[in-house]
């Protein structure tokens, strides 16, 4: 029931008198009389006339029990500085213009499910909130800013925004503290998300829960935010930036198919090994200023939290080296990929093997340039062999000739034995002899230099086919 205005305190009295006029009504911070919630609330609701469309500008009060606006429709700013709220507030699909709470203290959460405000919510400057904030499925129109908040609860997330829409931007920075998850699960966010300088704290759980937030800003995790617990982007829309430079993680970063079209970041922002999951992870490039080349990534890559083979996350890192023209970088990550599906692949002992094979004599298909060495390995090699063979006597015409051999040249013919399909009238005309001295080694080492050109051509033309390289 509605008190006559003839019965309202003296305090309460100064605030609709200042309320109806517009003005900023200030009480001592060392004193903060008492006013009646439902005097507030019955104010705001229009029970005592119309107010100044400035709206409610008060500050230093302890509100007496919970102010409740749910389901109101409030057409004036409410500006509440200083103020005590031991009971908390109450604004479950509450309408409003507009609501600023600098240096607020609420007591027992601040319930705003589905609030819908046109213009900005700050709760700044000190802020603090016990018991949760609540804002899920809740609609901002400007900004929500919680710079120098400080927020906890011990039973649930500090700060619920899931499915939150803030047509502006969200800042969780400065002087900002969470102690409990932070939860913008699906939340979707017009401007920037901005972290920096924020510390969220929650060990052993989740410091940040944001499954599939879409940010069309960019997200700034950097210059001193502080995460004690994991943070979880899976499935998110990173929009133009995720900056995370010189930010501190000691909990898990789970980036799995999230997308950003820059990535910025610094070693020293990286987690710990086996705290890094990117797999899906899908960026455009990376800032002027992060760590590029395949040594230091490679080093950001086996920080991953995996036992299973995952490529993605390596030729993610390639398409992007190449396309800022570190192609040698590019290759030697695919390589690298190769050595982790061998490492993690659960590969039987000839698939090992094989594997072995491919990185020694093409690089997996990426480097076909190291068949040619090996076959002038083998060439230098050969001649070696074949001009010791001609030394002991154990190469002899093999009477195929018409007119008699042409003169034996251990580099011609281990030229003629290891290039396939090339005939340079040595080999055909030239063999060891079982019955030489060693004549039977020589024998077997010409039928190995044979296979071994034939299978090198044939391997280094399949890579430069790109035959060899794998799709998995």
């Amino acid at each position: 029931m509605t008190k006559p205005e003839s019965e309202l305190t003296d305090v309460e009295q100064l605030i609709l008198k200042a309320a109806r006029s517009g003005e900023f009504l200030r009480f001592p911070l060392d004193s903060k009389p008492k006013v009646d919630a439902d005097f507030l609330t019955r104010m705001i609701g229009g029970a005592y006339g119309a107010l100044h469309p400035r709206g409610i500008h008060v500050e230093g009060i302890l509100v007496d029990g919970a102010l409740d606006l749910e389901n109101r429709d409030v057409a004036i700013w409410l500006y509440f500085v200083n103020c005590d709220f031991p009971k908390g507030l109450l604004l479950r699909d509450a309408r409003l213009a507009g609501l600023f709470m600098p240096g607020c203290k609420v007591e027992k959460g601040m319930r705003a499910d589905r609030m819908k405000v046109s213009g900005a919510v700050l709760l700044t400057a000190g802020f603090s909130c016990r018991g949760g904030l609540v804002l899920s499925a809740a609609e901002i129109g400007g900004v929500l800013s919680c710079i120098g908040g400080q927020f906890e609860s011990e039973k649930g997330p500090a700060i619920d925004g899931s499915g939150l829409k803030v047509r502006d931007s969200l800042y969780l920075r400065a002087d900002f503290k969470a102690k409990g998850e932070v939860r913008l699960l699906d939340a979707e966010i017009g401007g920037i998300l901005s972290c920096i300088g924020g510390h969220f704290l929650n060990a052993g759980g989740r410091a940040i829960y944001a499954d599939g937030v879409k940010v069309a800003g960019g997200v700034f995790f950097k210059d001193g935010f502080q995460a004690e617990g994991d943070i979880s982007l899976p499935s998110a829309d990173l929009g133009k930036i995720f900056s995370m430079r010189d930010g501190g993680f000691s909990g898990k970063l789970d980036l799995r198919n999230s997308q950003v079209k820059v990535f910025d970041d610094s070693e020293n922002s990286w987690p710990a090994p086996g705290k890094l999951l990117i797999d899906g992870f899908r960026y455009e490039r990376f800032s002027a200023n992060a760590p590029l080349g395949f040594a230091l990534r490679k080093r950001w890559l086996e920080r991953q939290d995996t036992d299973i083979f995952t490529p993605q996350p390596y030729e993610q890192l390639a398409r992007v080296l190449k396309s800022l023209g570190q192609r040698r970088d590019s290759r030697l990550t695919l390589m690298e990929k190769e050595r982790e599906f061998r490492r993690k692949g659960r590969l039987r002992t000839f698939r090992w093997l094989w594997n072995h094979v491919l990185e020694a004599t093409i690089g997996f298909g990426y480097s076909p340039w190291r068949a040619a060495i090996w076959l002038s390995a083998f060439w230098l090699l050969g001649s070696l062999v074949f001009g010791l063979a001609q030394a002991v006597g154990a190469m002899a015409d093999s009477g195929l000739a018409l007119n008699g051999a042409q003169n034996f040249v251990p580099a011609i013919y281990s030229l003629d034995a290891l290039l396939p399909l090339v005939d340079l009238k040595q080999e055909i005309y030239w063999l060891p002899q079982p019955a030489a001295p060693l004549g039977w080694l020589f024998l077997a080492y010409l039928w190995l230099h044979i296979l071994t050109g034939w299978f090198l051509l044939a391997i280094g033309l399949f890579a430069l086919s790109g035959v060899v390289k794998r799709d998995y």
